[in-house]
């Protein structure tokens, strides 16, 4: 076992295990929320005969990737496979009373209140959507799919209204089976922040290519009754939060005398 695997892969799986066992004891646990992939029923996507014509749910069925790893991406990736399959494995092994549900989020995007600097903007998914507003070049493709955080967070608390039925994976995802293209974010931006733009907020000029690669998340919508936030409204929450702190910034750095920056 590598490193990749011995700090990524066995932890994952092994903290599912660790909760399912201890809510085995405790007849009073009614249901258990997984926080998933989409990774975890979409096959990985290197290699020729990766087909990106089909269409993957949450009820898709995707073989963990045998290691060694290459890379922790490829890790994680494979990670959110055997740990799913080792619940599942679980839950028919020992039929508990509770019923477990996973809740399966692809590229999570808007406005992340534990990040409080424009540096910290340079790490995790939201620089997906917001490369291109940064002018930063990526000359590697991501695929088009992505989620409003507002959207996870809320199918993760419904998740245990015992009205949603239990034994279920729940993928999240928006703006249906076509998803999102990424560098439409500079015309929200345009749009929505054009003093943001005008004054080199966002400086634009990046480009992120997008990957196409259907994901139907239709079931999650129709059984929580809502429909996901769009690309659109994703952009809107990421970038307002970027250029609330870009102007508290530029007031600290002149000493608090008044935004120099206007949003």
């Amino acid at each position: 076992m590598n490193r990749v695997e011995s700090e990524l892969v066995r932890p994952s799986i092994e903290g599912n295990i660790c909760v399912l066992r201890a809510a085995y004891k405790v007849p009073s646990v009614k249901r258990i929320v997984f926080t998933s992939s989409a990774s975890a029923v979409i096959p990985w996507f290197t290699g020729p005969n990766f087909d990106s014509k089909s269409t993957f749910d949450s009820d898709s069925v995707a073989s963990p990737e045998p290691g060694p790893y290459k890379d922790p991406y490829e890790a994680y990736n494979a990670t959110k496979k055997t740990t799913l399959h080792a619940t599942l494995a679980f839950v028919e092994s020992y039929r508990p009373s509770f019923s477990v549900i996973n809740i399966m989020p692809v590229f999570v995007i808007g406005k992340n209140e534990l990040v409080t600097s424009t540096k910290a903007f340079y790490t995790g998914t939201n620089l997906i959507a917001m490369a291109p507003l940064l002018g930063i070049v990526n000359p590697d493709p991501f695929m088009g799919i992505s989620v409003h955080n507002d959207d996870v967070a809320r199918v993760h608390v419904a998740a245990l209204d015992p009205r949603i039925p239990g034994g279920s994976n729940f993928m999240c995802s928006s703006d249906g089976i076509e998803g999102c293209k990424w560098n439409d974010a500079i015309e929200v931006v345009k749009q929505n922040f054009p003093d943001a733009v005008a004054n080199g907020i966002f400086p634009l000029g990046g480009n992120q290519p997008t990957w196409s690669l259907k994901v139907d998340s239709s079931k999650t919508e129709e059984v929580f009754g809502f429909k996901f936030a769009n690309y659109e409204q994703q952009v809107k929450s990421v970038a307002g939060h970027y250029v609330e702190l870009a102007v508290k910034e530029a007031t600290m750095a002149a000493g608090g005398a008044g935004a120099v920056i206007s949003a």
